[in-house]
């Protein structure tokens, strides 16, 4: 019988073949058992002031942007030229018939083009990089468009969304650390946000494998880009101004 508890012993505590102690066996259940902490999220309240804390001080370091006398106006000029080359550009896919000499993505080069000469325009000498990258980006989609034309493979595609991705994204952080009114950066909040929208709507088509025409696309969030920063530009405008150029 000894030999058989001790054997019983062994297999239940380990080889030592003795029973440990009732505080040692304590001590292994509450080592064994966590106590409760608070549940954290990878992305918690800390967080959230410290994005808070660096959008409000990039408004502090852009409230005297587009402050010049004829700023409002290079805006809403530049908002209707993005509009009348996406207006141009849907012709092609809209109508069905083959425009002379039109290539996929021209709305997105030719505005991006238009928008980092108009910035520059404005801000000079000082260098407002966030719309210069901004216009980049736009480039960047148009020049994808147009090396591939025909079709785009699956890597590009990928490439094409993530620059689409990141020039929404960019366009509303242009729009939150813009250091205006709130009914002023609501304008360009709205192309950011339709940004966003026009670069899911690409991903779920593809990952549905529904047919869809990418300059079609772009061309859609170059138009509705062009009116909220023709929105956003009359918005500037002071009552009589008459935009005479400084």
């Amino acid at each position: 019988m000894a030999l058989l508890r001790r054997q019983v012993l062994r297999l239940i505590y380990g080889s030592q073949g003795a029973r440990p102690p009732f505080g040692r066996t304590q001590q292994l259940v509450s080592d064994t058992t966590e106590p409760d902490r608070p549940l954290s999220s990878p992305f918690g309240v800390k967080h959230l002031f410290a994005v808070r804390t660096a959008v409000l001080a990039r408004q502090e370091r852009t409230a005297k942007r587009f402050r010049g006398p004829a700023d409002w106006l290079r805006l809403a000029v530049l908002g209707v030229v993005l509009m009348s080359l996406a207006t141009l550009a849907l012709m092609d896919p809209v109508s069905g018939r083959k425009l002379p000499d039109y290539v996929p993505g021209i709305s997105a080069t030719f505005g991006g083009v238009m928008l980092c000469i108009a910035v520059i325009r404005i801000g000079w000498p000082t260098l407002y990089l966030d719309w210069i990258v901004s216009g980049l980006l736009y480039m960047g989609l148009g020049a994808i468009l147009y090396r591939n034309s025909t079709a785009i493979p699956n890597e590009i595609f990928l490439l094409f969304c993530t620059v689409f991705l990141a020039s929404a994204a960019l366009r509303i952080w242009i729009a939150a650390t813009l250091g205006a009114k709130d009914e002023r950066r609501a304008w360009l909040m709205a192309g950011g946000l339709t940004g966003l929208f026009c670069a899911f709507w690409m991903i779920v088509m593809w990952l549905t494998e529904i047919a869809i025409d990418p300059d079609l696309v772009v061309c859609v969030d170059v138009m509705l880009y062009g009116l909220s920063i023709a929105g956003f530009g009359l918005s500037l405008r002071e009552p009589g101004a008459r935009g005479t150029s400084r």
